[in-house]
């Protein structure tokens, strides 16, 4: 489901309650920008309000975000100490809302170079098994493996992917050159 579509769950709601079938609405990728309201229609299906998803549907959202929606630093400012504890701007808690409506969070933290260069491993195992090649692990390759990861400013999963991709594809190029 596109986030433009997001006006619609109402919709797509009653169409489907009743149904014999269960549904997933997926929106992948998902952020929102100042101006945009469809994240209220979401908020509203999340919170179980008026506009809240029949049982027999899912709602999964992936982002890059941890927030869903951009924070500044103005919207730090309003907050107040109340007995001690400082609370946050409604601006900025109008904001955060909406990620606390998911049930779980999975985080994707930044690999050690040591996971990393595993990660590249396996990636490259499968790539040169599925090409029905050997590719020997080679002091070279791992060298590659961490410039590539500082070049791209990042040691995880898809950047391990993208390398072996890239790696395998010179190794077959140079093999049929020779």
């Amino acid at each position: 489901m596109e986030k433009e579509d997001l006006i619609y769950l109402s919709e797509i709601f009653a169409a489907v309650e009743g149904e014999p079938y269960r549904f997933i609405l997926l929106c992948d990728d998902l952020t929102f920008e100042v101006g945009e309201l469809s994240y209220k229609m979401l908020k509203s299906a999340l919170d179980g309000s008026v506009y809240s998803a029949p049982e027999n549907v899912l709602i999964y959202v992936t982002s890059n975000r941890r927030h869903l929606l951009p924070e500044y630093e103005s919207d730090h400012l309003g907050g107040k100490y109340v007995k001690g504890e400082l609370q946050q701007s409604e601006a900025l808690e109008e904001k955060v809302s909406l990620s606390d409506r998911f049930g779980l969070w999975i985080p994707f933290h930044v690999f050690s170079q040591e996971s990393y260069l595993d990660a590249v491993r396996l990636c490259v195992e499968r790539q040169a098994r599925e090409r029905r090649v050997d590719i020997p692990w080679s002091q070279e390759l791992e060298q590659d493996a961490i410039k590539w990861s500082r070049d791209k400013s990042k040691r995880c999963g898809r950047t391990a992917f993208q390398f072996s991709k890239n790696w395998v594809g010179r190794y077959l190029l140079k093999r049929q050159a020779a």
